[in-house]
Formats: structure tokens, sequence, C-alpha cells
């Protein structure tokens, strides 16, 4: 047997180190090299003192030609089934569980991802060639380094679950995989790209999705949106309007989407629509979530198509209908149709602002400008600092009633604050979210999202967010049927 994965994560001890944290039985440094940062994972000291037991566990198994006694359906099955045979070598140590889930990962050959895959600040990791070593975006320090280099073994073991897990197989027609792998606390998002597509060797993508999500109230503390627009966004939503993000790939537009249905309540029935699960699992804390997962636009044969199955949704009864991202000039038409028939919810769309989306829709996809009178509000994300985490809205706008952009909120500045530009009442959402009611019924609204941001903003826990969140929002409203005890 090679070496431990594991067993390769050093400390460094001639850079200076400015930031250190654990991550189970890992320790994080984050070391400034010049003006780079590096994240540098080692092992702790309880690890350390299990690594020959880790290495005879997985000899152990590896002899014994160990399968499970079910095939598992998901990555996390599989991980699981193995953590329970290698925990009878840890049961002396208070740790047995952590050193179980280190052992499995060292057993399938993901033993020096795995803090990095646990690591709540690690959002996105990338490999772009085979002699490049990974770097990752941090939410706190942005774009860092590391002295960690995935071989051939690693990254064979990531194509094969992404086979084995749902993901399209690799040939010289297809030379890219794309798949999801699903860990007990949220979903890995894998792409690898291989020869003679990737030109020097393959190149591995791993974005993380569902582990230590955003809120509202964290996006609202990191200075990413303020509070009033996210307020005016939610009522919008809640009263049945549409909410188109837009801004340039890594800007946080799934994460401002993910953080919007979380607060939308919970029995409003949802239907997603996306070819890489990018949106949260509600299920388990209440939510009624129907998630269709169509084939990637890259894929060579599609069993499911995106746009066939926004056509199809409008029969399924949405509440809330969740389109992923719109990429091209079919999934254009699709969501055109579907706010046409008056089905209402969120969606993605790659653009640098509201005017060059509108540009895209009308003279590449070939959207009338009466169609694009059917959009409610386009939020524009932003990432100034292409080496920083830091994101936020720029800009809400609408459509007028001539097909033109006005804004209603701006934040001309990453540095500033958003401001208002118009009076709610001159905006033509606005009073559309009061056709057929009184505009106190909708400003007590707006008093609940308030109230209900404010209730859960320290809260870490997603699961007393939610429960904290609603809580307060029914209580303003008096609206018991949304109330979560």
């Amino acid at each position: 047997m090679e070496r431990l994965r594991v067993g390769l994560l050093r400390e460094v001890s001639d850079l200076p180190i400015i930031d250190s944290y654990r991550v189970g039985l890992f320790k994080v440094d984050i070391i400034k090299d010049g003006e780079r940062y590096v994240y540098n994972p080692n092992i702790g000291e309880e690890l350390q003192k299990y690594i020959n037991v880790i290495e005879k566990a997985v000899l152990d198994l590896e002899k014994s030609k160990w399968v499970p006694e079910e095939r598992p359906k998901e990555f996390k099955g599989l991980i699981r089934s193995l953590k329970v045979e290698l925990a009878k070598y840890f049961k002396s140590s208070p740790y047995y569980e952590h050193l179980a889930d280190v052992a499995a990962y060292e057993y399938v050959g993901l033993g020096r991802l795995k803090p990095l895959l646990d690591d709540g600040y690690v959002d996105e990791i990338f490999q772009d060639r085979t002699d490049s070593p990974l770097y990752l975006t941090h939410r706190k320090y942005g774009l860092c380094e590391t002295f960690i280099l995935l071989d051939e073994r690693e990254i064979e073991a990531l194509r094969i679950f992404c086979e084995l897990f749902g993901g399209p197989s690799i040939s010289l027609r297809s030379p890219s995989a794309k798949s999801e792998l699903r860990l007990e606390e949220g979903i890995l998002r894998v792409s690898i790209d291989h020869p003679p597509l990737s030109a020097y060797g393959p190149s591995v993508h791993i974005r993380k999705h569902g582990r230590n999500p955003f809120t509202i109230g964290k996006l609202i503390k990191l200075g990413t949106i303020e509070l009033f627009e996210a307020v005016f966004l939610l009522t919008a939503l809640y009263f049945g309007r549409n909410v188109t993000i837009l801004g340039p790939s890594g800007s946080g537009k799934t994460t401002l989407l993910n953080a919007l249905d979380i607060s939308l309540p919970p029995n409003r029935r949802r239907i997603y629509v996306e070819d890489a699960i990018e949106s949260l699992d509600l299920s388990k804390l209440g939510y009624h979530q129907l998630k269709l997962k169509v084939d990637p636009i890259e894929a060579e044969i599609k069993i499911g198509s995106k746009h066939l199955e926004v056509l199809k949704s409008l029969h399924r009864s949405p509440d809330i209908f969740i389109l992923g991202e719109v990429q091209d000039a079919k999934h254009s038409l699709a969501l055109f149709q579907a706010l046409a028939s008056g089905v209402r919810g969120m969606q993605t769309f790659h653009s640098s602002g509201p005017e060059q989306a509108i540009r895209r829709w009308t003279k590449v996809h070939h959207i009338s400008v009466e169609q694009i009178l059917d959009l409610d509000l386009l939020v524009t994300m932003v990432k100034p600092w292409p080496h920083k985490s830091f994101r936020y809205v720029s800009r809400i706008s609408e459509i007028d009633e001539k097909g033109g952009i006005r804004d209603i909120f701006s934040r001309p500045h990453p540095l500033s604050k958003s401001y208002q530009l118009i009076d709610l009442r001159e905006s033509r959402v606005y009073m559309l979210m009061m056709r057929g009611r009184e505009e106190d019924e909708v400003k007590r609204v707006m008093a609940a999202f308030e109230a209900a941001i404010v209730a859960s903003m320290e809260i870490e826990d997603l699961e007393e967010y939610v429960k904290t969140f609603f809580n307060a929002f029914s209580k303003v409203l008096d609206n018991e049927c949304i109330k979560l005890v």
C-alpha cells in the first residue's frame, strides 16, 4: 500500500501563520506568504496518535476485499458503511467516530480532501492541472493557495465516484464529468475535465453546497445586502412576484437565491428544475420541495431537458417555481412562457447587469419586448475584488411600463451603503403587490419579514434559525399556519 494520503498533511514552520483553527481532528493554519494567503491543513494531536491505527485499519479492510452488504445509492451511504466497519479499530478513543470518518475517506482515496470538505469556511476547491497545487475560495480570506497536489489516484477516485453516483462516464467524445456527491451535511458539485479537453492533464473543480448555508441574516452581517432590500425582495416573493438574480460566475447568485428560499414560508409548494442540485434540502425542516434534476447543457445524450421540465411544471401547481439557471435560448423561451402563464418564483442568469441581460434576451434569445414586461425584479450581484470573498447587491431594478429599466435600490460602490432611489409607490412591482389588497396588508408583511430577520440575525444553527424566523414572522402576522413550534 502507498503511504497514507492524510499523513502528507504537515505543518509549515518557516512562514508566518496569521490564523489557526480546528476542523474536526485537523488544524488549519492560514499563512501569509508575501501578498498571497496559503491554506494549510495539518494533522492535529489526537489524529497523529492514531495514524498507525488508521493505516492498519485501511490495510486490513483492503486485504479482506470488503464490500457493503447493499450497494449504496449515494456517496454518503458508502462512507456510512465504511465508518461502521472501521469504527472497531478506534473504540478505545473518545474520538472514535471522527477517526473512523477519516479512515473511511482514506480508504476511498480522498484522505487529503477531508479537512477541506469539512471546513465550513471553504466554498470551492480547484486544481487546474496535474502539476499545479490546489487553491480554494475561503469565506474569510478569499482566494487561498495550498501545498496540496492531488495525484492521479486521488483524481481517479473522484472520477469513479462521480460515475458511480449519477454522473456521465468520461470518454474521448465526452471528456468532462459533472456530478453531485452527497455527504451527510451537504452536496459536492464535482466537475472533472480530462484530456484532450484539458490540455495539461485532468482539472478538478469542487463546489460545496448545503453545509453551513448563508441565511439572510448572515448576508446582512457580511454587507452583501441591506435589511430593507431583503425585506422588499421577500415581500415581493411572498405576494407572488418574480425575482431574477443576475451576475457573473462566482458573484453569489445561488447563495442569495438559497437565502431567500429559506426565508419564504415552508408550507408553500416549491418546484425546482436544476441540472446541478444547488438548492438546499429543507425537507427535514418541514418545507414542501419537489426537485427535478435534468441533464446539464453539455451532456452528450439528454434524458430530461430543462426547458421541457419548465413547461411541464406549469401543470405541477407550484407556489414558488425555482429555475436554477437560465443558460440558453430554450431555457429563456420556457421561462418567459411560464411567466406568461402566471408562474412566479426565482431564477439566476449570467449577466453583468440588467441592461446586458435584456440585450441577450431580446437580441440573442429572441424574446420579445412584450415578454420582457413579464419580468418583475432584477437583482444584480457583484464581486468587486477577484481575490476576495466579498460580494454584494449593487442594484435592485424593475422593468417599467415601457420595457425600460428602473432602479429601485442602488449601491454604486462596495464600501458604501445602499440607498432607495424611488418612493415604493412609484414602483410598478410594489403596485402589483397591492393588486386586490390594501396597502396596510403589504406593509404588515414587510414588518413581519423585518422582525423575523432581526430576531434570527445571530443564530447559526439552521433548524433553530428557521424556527426563530417564522415564529417571529407569524407573531406579527398572527398567522398560525406557518408558525414552527
